[in-house]
């Protein structure tokens, strides 16, 4: 708990689960007003060499399906933030579906940040995208910065946010998507598969 970042680590947490989805080892830790959770023991990800969860239970066709529903979705849901706004950064793109839609139906300059070396090789050919795979490559800063499903995987978040501030500006937006502990399959209907399924080591 000390080494969370400030102010959550003076909260007070109780053990909400212990196992999870892919380590019987791995603890969920809760605080007391149930709005945030980590894991303990914290596992460090390389995801330059990781396999996504999507292919490690079979799922690759049934998220390619999904995936235009949900980059609209997104796009539908922050494109009014995009006035005035001259570049715009996407970290942890994937595939870069997202910032595909973007090119379509934006003008701004737009760049990615992916560890994912795979990826990385598919953004060279699009000579309308800047591409990373770090921060310590950015130099410029960006009007709006966006990660979707992100956040909860970084293992240190504060050096992440500090990241993220040396690159925005003062009139910046940040728009981000995580996972709600109030998702109503595990509220509302309480499905113990998904219950289990929904932490995981990564």
């Amino acid at each position: 708990i000390a080494k969370l970042p400030s102010p959550l680590n003076k909260e007070k947490y109780i053990l909400l689960k212990h196992g999870i989805w892919d380590n019987p080892k791995t603890s969920v830790y809760i605080n007391k007003k149930k709005d945030f959770t980590f894991l303990f023991p914290q596992k460090k990800i390389d995801y330059k060499k990781y396999t996504p969860r999507k292919i490690k239970i079979g799922l690759t066709r049934y998220k390619k399906l999904l995936q235009e529903e949900e980059n609209l979705r997104r796009y539908l849901k922050i494109y009014k933030y995009f006035n005035s706004c001259k570049n715009l950064l996407e970290i942890g793109s994937g595939e870069g579906n997202f910032l595909e839609l973007l090119n379509k139906k934006e003008k701004m300059k737009l760049s990615s940040m992916e560890k994912d070396e795979k990826s990385n090789l598919k953004y060279k050919k699009l000579k309308w995208l800047t591409s990373y795979n770090n921060f310590e490559n950015i130099k410029k800063k960006y009007d709006i910065i966006c990660f979707f499903h992100v956040f909860e995987h970084i293992y240190e978040p504060n050096i992440f946010l500090k990241e993220i501030k040396r690159i925005s500006h003062t009139k910046s937006r940040i728009i981000l998507e995580v996972p709600s502990l109030s998702d109503p399959i595990m509220k509302i209907y309480k499905i113990k598969e998904f219950f289990d399924f929904f932490f995981q080591t990564q």
